[in-house]
């Protein structure tokens, strides 16, 4: 918020740690663990219409990223799906976080989806929107934590709640 002149400094509220992104999404203070639990909950719903170790492989890399830790790789039985979750980190543990597939996850979700009137690209955006949604249930957390549990920021206006 600094970089909006809302505030002096832009040390984060609970670790005055320096605040971006990156941080909102990673910050393991009061009652975070539980939002990201609940958010999962719609992103684990849609991953669960998928093959099961490519639930697995998406499941442990946002983790991964969450905890800041190397992916559990041995989690994944499927050697090709574990080649395509390593291809995804190298591509930045943070770009799965913003939407960015490595091209192999589309050729086997493809493979899953063929014969039916369904596309791995249309699966993958739709993937895309519920992991953001869990990056948006963060910054809620985190909006409700600066300004109170009475006010929330939604963009550029202020919403109070009854």
């Amino acid at each position: 918020m600094k970089q909006r002149n809302k505030r002096e400094t832009d040390k984060c509220l609970c670790c005055k740690e320096s605040e971006s992104n990156l941080h909102i999404l990673t910050f393991a203070g009061s009652g975070t663990d539980e939002i990201l639990t609940t958010a999962m909950e719609m992103v684990q719903e849609w991953l669960d219409q998928g093959p099961s170790q490519f639930t697995l492989a998406i499941t442990e890399l946002i983790h991964a990223h969450r905890y800041n830790h190397e992916p559990n790789w041995h989690i994944i039985d499927d050697l090709e799906t574990q080649q395509i979750m390593r291809h995804q980190w190298k591509m930045g543990e943070i770009s799965l976080i913003w939407g960015f597939f490595h091209t192999d996850w589309k050729t086997n979700i493809d493979e899953y989806l063929h014969g039916t009137r369904r596309s791995g690209a249309r699966w993958l955006s739709i993937l895309s929107t519920r992991i953001w949604s869990v990056t948006e249930s963060m910054w809620r957390h985190r909006n409700e934590i600066e300004h109170g549990n009475d006010k929330i920021i939604y963009c550029c206006k202020t919403v109070t709640r009854h």
